[in-house]
């Protein structure tokens, strides 16, 4: 076949546009519908026209591709609404499919959130519609009243999807990329869909604000997906009766964990059923914000360290200027994996509680005190399991002060007593050295400093195997250990000292 918008087999069959070089894609290198419309109006023509976007209407299939070039060729819709006639669809050639790109609407905006405008919609009725390539929707609608629709990339990461919806109400959406190969990213998407038995791929490593809408009058679960997950903000609508099974059923054939972060479940049944041979984590958002307890100021590069059930290190970062932390990449930035479920049948496991060490270690700063506890996850019980709920810390460090005391003391001189500041510092055991909070009273009687209590505290384990009647030493002085206690469940161990 020929470049350009070609009718091989006359009026009444597929148009195929193929190489967007060619002068009859509009001469700014997309194929629109008017394009289409001007060379085969027979076939496809502009049946209302409308001050926010005219209606073309398609009465014959149209192929992006001629099954043999491989040139790229770009199709795009912009202010408009293409209607195919029943059982008429748009398709993408296989041949040359990674230089093949389908956009609806005009992107607005950068980054990962950005926007779209100019919106372009395709609906379809009849036939399953299958879109491979680049697919790129803004602002934009797809539509297939009552078959499937797959959205099938050729390589890795192909594809963006922002505010937009892909509506099947008498079916499902069939692919979101291929078992294999991971679709682009994906932005505020509506899928509805009527729940059935039929698995569904979904390759999804990059998604966030995906709403699936669960129409009525189907059978199954809201969502059978295969393929690997990685999506923030995935929401769950139903009314009553909609979805028989669960919210989610996976098939077991996912090549990786399932990461799902802040999820809104629908609460209508079960969460997630069926085998489950791999790792689904259930993550929280986590904001935490140091401020001083005095002022209210925000206190930067302050040590922050969560630890898990299983002793693991979720994060250890210093505070910023604002006194907040940032942590983690990709889905798990600044989120916390809050339950773990796998088997069959689903077996949960929480991650929680967590230990949050404020204020430790060797970035310490000295002029606040440290910090410890036990921190949960905030969750509210609904129909079939929790819903997680962010977790939100604002954590108030008291300043380290010290304080100068005077009174009588028999019938002459005086004592005084001071509180030393509590600080960081090296903790010498034999040959091990940790870090340890040292705090220090001492008294000066008639010009003569006694010591009156000495404490080091350090993380349990670090020191295994001490005792009392240990010797240790800090900055220089000896000490003898008169007792050892526990603190916050066993998180922390406090040394009380003697000078040896």
């Amino acid at each position: 076949m020929a470049d350009g918008i070609q009718q091989v087999g006359g009026v009444g069959t597929t148009i195929t546009i193929q190489n967007s070089s060619h002068s009859e894609a509009g001469g700014d290198g997309w194929y629109d519908p008017i394009d289409i419309a001007t060379k085969f109006g027979a076939d496809v023509y502009k049946s209302l026209d409308f001050p926010w976007a005219s209606i073309f209407r398609s009465k014959v299939g149209i192929t992006n591709g001629d099954g043999s070039g491989t040139a790229a060729t770009d199709f795009r819709i912009q202010d408009a609404i293409l209607v195919f006639d029943l059982n008429k669809t748009y398709s993408v050639s296989t041949v040359g499919a990674s230089t093949r790109r389908t956009r609806l609407g005009v992107k607005q905006g950068t980054g990962p959130r950005a926007g779209g405008s100019n919106g372009g919609q395709m609906w379809f009725r009849g036939l399953p519609i299958t879109i491979r390539g680049i697919l790129e929707m803004y602002d934009s609608i797809l539509y297939n009243d009552n078959q499937n629709i797959g959205i099938r990339p050729a390589l890795s990461g192909q594809g963006e999807i922002m505010q937009s919806v892909i509506a099947c109400p008498g079916n499902i959406v069939a692919f979101l990329g291929e078992f294999t190969i991971p679709f682009g990213r994906i932005y505020d998407l509506k899928i509805i869909q009527k729940p059935n038995a039929t698995n569904a791929v979904w390759n999804l490593p990059d998604s966030e604000l995906v709403k699936v809408i669960v129409m009525p009058g189907g059978i199954g679960a809201g969502l059978r997906p295969t393929g690997a997950l990685s999506i923030a903000q995935l929401r769950f609508f139903a009314a009553a009766g909609a979805i028989t099974t669960a919210d989610i059923a996976p098939v077991s054939s996912s090549v990786s964990d399932w990461f799902l972060r802040m999820t809104q479940w629908s609460g209508l049944g079960a969460q997630i059923n069926d085998f489950v041979g791999w790792n689904i984590w259930d993550i929280a958002d986590y904001d935490a914000l140091i401020l001083n307890k005095d002022t209210g100021a925000p206190i930067p590069s302050i040590p922050l360290k969560v630890v898990n059930v299983s002793s693991s290190t979720i994060f250890d970062v210093l505070s910023d200027s604002t006194g907040q932390v940032t942590f983690g990449s990709g889905i798990e930035m600044d989120g916390i994996r809050v339950q773990k479920r796998v088997g069959s049948p689903i077996v949960t496991t929480p991650q929680g509680p967590w230990v949050v060490f404020v204020n430790y270690g060797p970035n310490a700063n000295p002029l606040f005190l440290p910090q410890t506890y036990i921190m949960n996850a905030p969750m509210d019980s609904v129909t079939g399991g929790m819903q997680l709920k962010a977790i939100g810390d604002i954590i108030c460090l008291q300043p380290a002060a010290t304080a100068t005391i005077d009174r009588p003391y028999f019938m002459q001189g005086s004592i005084q007593a001071q509180l030393r500041a509590a600080g960081s510092q090296d903790l010498v055991w034999g040959t091990t050295t940790v870090q340890a909070i040292v705090e220090r009273y001492s008294a000066e009687i008639m010009d003569r400093t006694i010591g009156v209590s000495h404490t080091a505290t350090i993380e349990t384990g670090t020191l295994p195997g001490i005792i009392e009647g240990d010797t240790v030493s800090t900055d220089g002085q000896g000490y003898r250990v008169r007792s050892i206690r526990q603190l916050f469940d066993g998180a922390l161990t406090r040394l009380y000292l003697a000078i040896d």
